[in-house]
């Protein structure tokens, strides 16, 4: 009887080891997930906001020589058109003017 109750006592303790340490485990897997989770959102946040600030110069550019080329199309050839990007649209606006 008295080897029976230490054996019982004996699994009881080795189960809740157990089970702490494997909700532990399960703890550091959830918050690994989380942590990549916040991770792939904030890389997400920064390609859309290159994608979207190279959208907005693109058409930055673009909207001064369409504007400049309706300018010369009323007859007004004086006008320049001036921007500060130094990449290859900065170039053709270069050219145009």
């Amino acid at each position: 009887m008295a080897l029976s109750t230490s054996f019982q006592l004996g699994d009881k303790t080795v189960v809740n080891e157990l089970y702490f340490i494997f909700q532990h485990r399960i703890d550091a897997f959830v918050n690994r997930k989380q942590l990549i989770f916040i991770l792939l959102l904030i890389i997400l946040a920064i390609v859309i906001h290159l994608f979207v600030s190279s959208y907005r110069a693109v058409m930055q550019t673009v909207f001064a020589l369409d504007e400049t080329s309706k300018k010369m199309v009323s007859g007004n050839l004086s006008q320049k058109t001036i921007l500060d990007n130094r990449e290859e649209l900065g170039q053709v606006v270069g050219a145009f003017n």
